[in-house]
């Protein structure tokens, strides 16, 4: 994508953008959001309880696009949480386990 990660350069213009992370339990949505974030893998699994929130930010064309991930708990069987940030979001990610069918089926 090009993008920058400089935070000495300046941007003409801001973007924010909402994005929620969907999957079942045990599936891997806080460590590819760690990875993602920060470059680092945890190995140990800690459960998200409810919804957990990352940011991070670049800068690409003049633009600092500022993007807020909403991780959602895999134990939201009613989808409560997912409808109450799926209003405010600009996209979603669904992940699942490719090495757990079960991760794929539900």
């Amino acid at each position: 994508m090009g993008s920058i990660e400089n935070k000495n350069i300046e941007a003409k213009y801001n973007k924010n953008i909402n994005i929620i992370i969907l999957g079942n339990r045990f599936c891997g949505k806080t460590a590819f959001l760690n990875r993602y974030i920060k470059n680092e893998f945890i190995s140990e699994y800690n459960p998200t309880p409810y919804t957990s929130y990352f940011k991070h930010f670049f800068i690409f064309n003049d633009y600092q696009y500022n993007i807020q991930f909403w991780e959602i708990s895999g134990n939201d069987k009613k989808g409560i949480n997912v409808q109450t940030y799926a209003n405010n979001s600009d996209g979603a990610i669904v992940l699942c386990d490719a090495t757990n069918y079960k991760t794929r089926l539900e």
